[in-house]
């Protein structure tokens, strides 16, 4: 078998790996809650974090990047991701809720953002509580509750 035989093959079988692996990608987005939260937050995340390695990357191979331009690149990425984690809401607000703590580590930009995740969580939708409550006790709400406000008083994270 030539070279280019096997080149063909070669360039046939990944097109064909990607295609199948986007195709199971758009089918778990569409059908596993768990999957969909995982993609939105690295279709998020994955570029903020791509920009801060090519930063580093310039700072330690081409030339010495100053407090100024970090400070950009957090407050360019800090509040959309901070956003991100809040509408992502259970692990990711957490992570972010512990990252909030990391005062020493991260840029004030981060920090500001964090925080707002310690009290500004947006509550779940009333079909959630009710499916959660449903699927611990096994009953329906209405047998459990004689009455259920759809409009929660506040909205928090435990943990």
């Amino acid at each position: 078998m030539s070279l280019s035989a096997i080149s063909r093959i070669g360039g046939r079988a990944t097109a064909a790996i990607l295609a199948g692996a986007a195709g199971s990608t758009a089918y778990l987005y569409e059908t596993d809650e768990g999957a969909k939260r995982s993609i939105q937050a690295y279709a998020c995340f994955c570029p903020v974090i791509l920009h801060y390695r090519l930063v580093e990357l310039k700072d330690k191979f081409v030339s010495k990047v100053g407090e100024e331009e970090w400070e950009e690149l957090d407050e360019r990425y800090a509040e959309r991701t901070v956003a991100t984690l809040g509408r992502l809401q259970g692990m990711y607000a957490k992570y972010g809720q512990t990252a909030a703590g990391l005062t020493n580590t991260l840029g004030d930009a981060w920090v500001r953002e964090l925080r707002k995740l310690e009290n500004e969580i947006p509550p779940r939708p009333v079909e959630t509580v009710h499916r959660t409550i449903e699927d611990e006790t096994n009953r329906k709400v209405h047998e459990i509750f004689s009455e259920f406000d759809p409009t929660p008083l506040g909205s928090a994270s435990i943990g």
